[in-house]
């Protein structure tokens, strides 16, 4: 997770904007929807692609 969020700082800090954010939902530390949150709470135009292998669990 550290290297995920530095690489968005940097980014952020270059003026630098990722075009897509791809994230899966389940995380260790994080889930994608808050992943999906932070992106949109600074970048409302960077698209979010949210995937999940969990399949009927969120049925």
């Amino acid at each position: 997770m550290p290297t995920l969020k530095w690489s968005f700082l940097a980014r952020e800090a270059a003026g630098e904007a990722f075009h897509v954010v791809i994230t899966d939902l389940g995380m260790p530390y994080v889930d994608g929807r808050q992943v999906a949150t932070a992106v949109k709470s600074t970048r409302p135009d960077t698209p979010v692609l949210m995937l999940t292998g969990w399949g009927r669990q969120w049925r």
